[in-house]
């Protein structure tokens, strides 16, 4: 069966390669890969898909590629069913709480915003240009400048919102699955990630011992304890003043070079959930890419 994701939708499903199910997540337009799709079972596995359904992850293509999409569900185990009818359900609530908006007029105002940009673009370049020309001639002999308002040009801002899932209380490693939620990353820029929460944290540490994040959450209870008398915010819990307090010495925010289409971290750097909580559930990440 032909895979068309052009008109997919929230609460669309459909069958890989390999035997699992994936769920419509969101769409983007900056790359061929423009679909990410979320697998039913692990909902931190996503990948990003063609419009014909093929896998944009290089390690995944053939196993991962769609081969169908799940129309009726009468012939499923019942686990499957429970999976497909869980799926279609978050999509209903998700619609819900954002304003609701078709595939294809999303991809009609995409369309209008690129025309617009480009048009924005050139405008500035001419209106750069002319003001050099009127300041004095000379700057049409020395062209230096022309690289410098290329460049600026060039430059493209992405921005993806994506939820990573709950976590106890502690440091976690999520370097992979940030990267998961990534699209295509330009040959150089820049990767910021901001987490849209106070009482959690991002920051960048060891990758290889486990033994550091364990040693990081004795670090950190010893510096903010439980139960202080001072404390007047009381009302959520013994966790919730010092997990605060924790977020804001560490920080929602951290910026990651790419060089080469690749995060350029170190080689014993990684990227670090901070769950101050007992119980944080699931927390939001925006990240904002720009590069040329």
């Amino acid at each position: 069966m032909a895979i068309n994701l052009s008109k997919v939708k929230q609460g669309d499903v459909f069958k890989t390669q390999n035997g699992e199910y994936m769920g419509y997540w969101f769409s983007e337009s900056f790359s061929k890969y423009k679909h990410k799709l979320y697998n039913l079972k692990n909902e931190s596995e996503t990948y990003w898909y063609s419009n014909e359904g093929e896998c944009g992850d290089d390690s995944k293509k053939g196993e991962f590629n769609l081969v169908e999409k799940v129309e009726k569900i009468e012939s499923l185990s019942e686990e499957e069913k429970l999976l497909i009818e869980n799926a279609k359900k978050e999509a209903i609530a998700a619609q819900k709480t954002t304003s609701p908006q078709s595939t294809q007029s999303s991809n009609s105002i995409e369309g209008w915003a690129i025309v617009l940009k480009v048009f924005g673009w050139f405008t500035l370049l001419g209106c750069i240009v002319a003001f050099f020309v009127l300041l004095e001639d000379r700057y049409l002999d020395d062209m230096a400048w022309l690289p410098l308002v290329i460049g600026i040009i060039l430059i493209v801002i992405k921005q993806v919102e994506f939820i990573l899932r709950g976590r106890s209380r502690g440091f976690h490693l999520i370097t992979e699955e940030v990267k998961r939620q990534l699209p295509p990353l330009p040959k150089v820029g820049l990767l910021n990630l901001f987490i849209q929460h106070t009482s959690a944290a991002l920051s960048i540490n060891e990758n290889a011992d486990p033994d550091v994040r364990v040693d990081m959450e004795s670090i950190f209870n010893h510096l903010v304890k439980e139960r202080e008398p001072y404390y007047e915010h009381v009302f959520e819990g013994d966790d919730d003043m010092p997990a605060h307090a924790k977020s804001s010495i560490i920080g929602a925010s951290l910026s990651i070079p790419i060089t080469d289409g690749r995060l350029n971290l170190g080689t014993w750097q990684g990227i670090y959930l901070c769950e101050f909580r007992n119980y944080g559930g699931s927390r939001r990440v925006v990240a904002t890419i720009i590069g040329e």
